[in-house]
């Protein structure tokens, strides 16, 4: 069974163990979350097979009231009836609660503790925090590099559409492979006509006409004739404006030692192919819709990062703050006077006989040292003495109470929008 984490406090709880501690209840939480339907369901038979069990015990109580009407044969059968009935509801309710999700479900309501429970104890320690901050800015920071070098592509992409339209406005040439859109246009409308006629109309007979069919198939030819019309025009135009687009780099502002390859699809110029295929519904306007999305994407997330990096850094200045504090609260603990010799005294005493307790090497050790005036604690619910929590956020509950930081900051980002936005401005 897990053991009821009411230690944690009166008394600082080593991180390994704390964490190891989540970890099972977490387990235990995701176990009833995954198997809810069953866990409930044995415990509605469990309900059900102790109202049954007391209402047999009950009728054999109750025989003794009838035993004036009764001969011994018939209450001793009745007895044993009731009895082998009672033996058997008896051994369903072993077997009921003996099941490991009924267990499971037991073991975590006797604990009586919470997931966030566990992390806000984890967060009284000054130096998990700050880790956690730390880490928080650390990553963010990693990202930014990432999304502005990934953001570089799009960025030099939609300035090449840009420009294209520019330049189009005074080239009749490069503004006609512009109207690549006006000819899908058509095709599309061509496409829905050959595949209106080439399904089969039945007449009345359940068959098509031989004249009706001579109409349908030459309607046919004439609309097919024109899709592959379109579409050789769509290729040409799309041929000659790839071409133009090789010959104009440095016009287009592309790098001089760029490779052109519109089937490369890392390259800026794969949209191109996408856009010039007949097979394609994508227009000029979607490709660079596609681009510019791409780059509010990228910087809506540099922008949250930014923020998660500005109430980091607010973090670490208050912990900071409350980690003063705190020493100026326990500078005559910290002192070297009686008082303080005292206070430290007893207050080593009882980690000593906590590590005792949890049966760990050299209980006292080291335990009535004065405290380093870099770490606080006393108040810490969590502590660490083998890695300074360096890791901390490896582990599952650090992941968890990473996430939480997480939600929060979003939560402060969102609030910023509506407040820089007010619904009446949008």
């Amino acid at each position: 069974m897990v053991k009821p984490h009411i230690e944690a406090i009166f008394m600082a709880r080593e991180f390994s163990e704390f964490s190891t501690e989540y970890s099972t209840k977490k387990s235990d939480f995701s176990d009833i979350r995954n198997n809810l339907d069953a866990i409930m369901h044995i415990r509605t038979e469990v309900e059900r097979c102790e109202q049954e069990l007391g209402a047999l015990r009950t009728q054999k109580s109750n025989l003794v009231l009838f035993s004036a009407f009764l001969t011994e044969d018939e209450r001793n059968a009745q007895t044993a009836s009731i009895d082998t009935q009672i033996t058997a509801i008896e051994n369903q309710l072993r077997t009921l609660k003996t099941n490991t999700l009924y267990k499971t479900k037991e073991e975590i309501q006797t604990a009586s503790q919470t997931l966030d429970k566990y992390i806000d104890d984890l967060n009284t320690n000054f130096d998990f925090k700050k880790s956690l901050r730390d880490e928080i800015k650390t990553q963010s920071q990693n990202r930014l590099l990432g999304l502005e070098q990934e953001k570089t592509a799009p960025t030099m992409e939609l300035a090449l559409y840009s420009k294209i339209e520019a330049l189009a406005e005074n080239d009749s040439k490069l503004k006609s492979y512009l109207s690549i859109d006006d000819d899908k246009a058509v095709l599309a409308l061509l496409e829905s006509y050959v595949n209106k006629y080439s399904h089969v109309k039945p007449g009345t007979r359940g068959r098509e006409s031989d004249q009706a069919k001579k109409e349908r198939e030459a309607k046919l030819k004439v609309f097919k004739d024109e899709v592959a019309t379109i579409q050789r025009r769509i290729t040409s135009k799309g041929n000659s404006f790839k071409k133009y687009i090789t010959d104009h780099k440095t016009e287009l502002g592309l790098p001089a030692d760029m490779t052109i390859d519109f089937n490369d699809d890392t390259s800026i110029l794969h949209n191109i192919a996408l856009y010039t295929d007949p097979k394609s519904n994508a227009s000029f306007s979607d490709i660079k819709t596609k681009a510019s999305d791409s780059i509010k994407s990228k910087d809506a997330q540099i922008e949250a990062l930014q923020s998660y990096i500005r109430y980091a850094d607010e973090d670490l200045a208050q912990i900071r703050r409350d980690r003063e504090a705190e020493l100026e609260e326990k500078k005559t603990y910290k002192g070297q006077g009686l008082l303080s010799k005292a206070k430290r005294f007893f207050k080593g005493l009882g980690k000593g006989l906590s590590n005792w307790v949890h049966d760990k090497p050299k209980p006292f050790k080291g335990v009535f040292k004065r405290p380093d005036d870099t770490r606080t604690l006393t108040q810490a619910k969590v502590i660490d003495t083998t890695n300074n929590f360096a890791d901390a956020y490896r582990t599952e509950i650090g992941q968890d109470a990473y996430a939480k930081v997480i939600k929060e900051y979003n939560e402060r980002i969102q609030n910023e929008q509506q407040q820089s936005h007010p619904q009446g401005e949008r």
